[in-house]
């Protein structure tokens, strides 16, 4: 009987150990864990293998934005976290779908009456590739007039380092504003990821990272941050988290231009 325990406890610790860390055997997998799992630790491994391993899940991230460019039905959750993941990688295959979205009205009502994640994507490839950007259409909707607009500032986009105190105020928000304003970028940055549950807090952090971030060195974790983004009626948030993935891949193009 001892044999027997003995022999469960082990089955038990491999069990355990297997499952402690994330592991991968197919693009696949990766995918669905980041896009299903509530486990925000899971979420986050499987995030960063598929962030370190772009070219391995180039073909299935393209796959599965065709088949919404196409059949414009699915999941939102899951073809916004495909959307941020195509700027992540930056494979411009993803450009055909992408731009093919920016056209379909079911997807922009409910997305993009604001900030817009098409756009947004769309923006880090003019900014960070040498995309050239189609020529505008002869009738174009209201998005892509955005995305123009958006890519046209796209070189003014200061990376100059502020506080979000110098432009936000509000009864409701000053304080936080002024205590973000004194941590560093990485606390900053957890403090405007999913476990806080300090709303205002969280939004102060986001607002902060939009004037603050000058260089990629923490990029992944905003890209993260726009994965796991407080959804709120007025894109608050994702204006913001934006605006700081912007200004941080900007500094990489001109840091490359610079050599």
């Amino acid at each position: 009987m001892k044999r027997i325990f003995n022999i469960a406890l082990l089955c038990l610790a491999i069990l355990i150990t297997q499952n402690v860390g994330f592991v991968s055997s197919s693009p696949t997998d990766s995918l669905i864990l980041l896009i299903n799992s509530k486990d925000l630790t899971f979420k986050r491994e499987a995030f960063q293998e598929i962030a370190n391993n772009g070219e391995m899940y180039s073909d299935e991230i393209f796959s599965r934005l065709t088949r919404y460019s196409e059949s414009k039905t699915g999941s939102i959750e899951e073809l916004n976290t495909l959307i941020y993941l195509a700027a992540v990688v930056k494979d411009k295959r993803f450009l055909g779908p992408l731009w093919e979205m920016l056209i379909v009205d079911e997807y922009l009502v409910d997305e993009c009456l604001y900030e817009c994640p098409i756009i947004f994507s769309l923006s880090v490839y003019a900014i960070a590739t040498d995309w050239n950007t189609p020529e505008k259409l002869n009738d174009p909707n209201i998005k892509v007039e955005d995305f123009y607009r958006i890519y046209h500032s796209l070189g003014s986009l200061s990376l100059q380092k502020d506080h979000a105190y110098n432009h936000l105020s509000g009864p409701g928000i000053d304080e936080q504003l002024k205590q973000v304003s004194k941590l560093s970028e990485e606390n900053i940055i957890k403090q405007a990821g999913p476990e806080n549950r300090d709303t205002r807090l969280r939004y102060a952090a986001v607002y902060e990272l939009g004037y603050s971030i000058a260089d990629d060195k923490n990029l992944m974790d905003l890209y993260w941050l726009a994965i796991n983004e407080n959804v709120d009626a007025s894109g608050q948030y994702r204006s913001a988290i934006y605006r700081a993935i912007l200004r941080a891949e900007k500094s990489i193009t001109l840091s490359n231009v610079e050599r």
